[in-house]
Formats: C-alpha cells, structure tokens, sequence
C-alpha cells in the first residue's frame, strides 16, 4: 500500500452478450435481391429516345449538351479494343481530357454524334 493513495484493483469482465434478433424461417422472409450499380451511362439506347433526351456532359454537375466525346481505356483493367466514352460539353472538354491523360488514359477526343 502506497502512503497517501489508495490502491484499487480492476477486474476485467466480459461484456454482456448481445442477443442475436430473431429470423422468421427463410420460406417466410422475402428474397434478398443483389443490386448492380454500374457507372454512368452516356449513350442512349434507342433512336427514339435519343430524339426525346440529348447527351449531357459527363462532369459533375454539368447539365450542358454534350459537344465531344472523351474516349478513354484503362489499361490495367479493360483489353486495348474496349473503350469507354464519357461526354464533354465545350467548356468541360479540357478538363475531362486532362484528367484521362495525366492517368495515361486518353485514347483521343472526337465530335460528339447522337
């Protein structure tokens, strides 16, 4: 015992367990569906909806017509034929090649065709 304090010992405990929430039996849940999200989509898939909504630029928060495309592959995970195509409007062009390029992306920057 030390003079002046007093000397308090700890136990150590385990936490109490938590009870698992009980499951109906699987015929009485209903299926759990997997969701696929995929990344944007760019082109349209229809002539008739193609009339209906022109391209926007890919960047984020543009909602401008789509003047050019960026057309870009990563070399890492597609195979050379692949390429990916994001829309840019006129002032977002620049930007959007940049940043492809600088990442060793960009394949070139075409005139954007509906």
């Amino acid at each position: 015992m030390f003079r002046g304090h007093m000397r308090v010992t700890l136990e150590a405990t385990a936490p109490a367990p938590v009870p698992a929430p009980a499951l109906a039996p699987a015929h009485d849940r209903p299926a759990r569906r997997r969701v696929r999200r995929r990344g944007r989509v760019v082109g349209v898939s229809d002539a008739s909806s193609a009339a209906r909504e022109p391209a926007t630029c890919s960047a984020k928060g543009c909602r401008a017509t789509a003047e050019y495309a960026v057309v870009w592959n990563n070399p890492k995970v597609h195979t050379p034929e692949r390429e990916k195509v994001w829309a840019a409007c006129g002032e977002h062009r620049q930007f959007l090649a940049d940043f492809l390029e600088i990442r060793g992306f960009l394949l070139r920057v075409d005139p954007w065709t509906a």
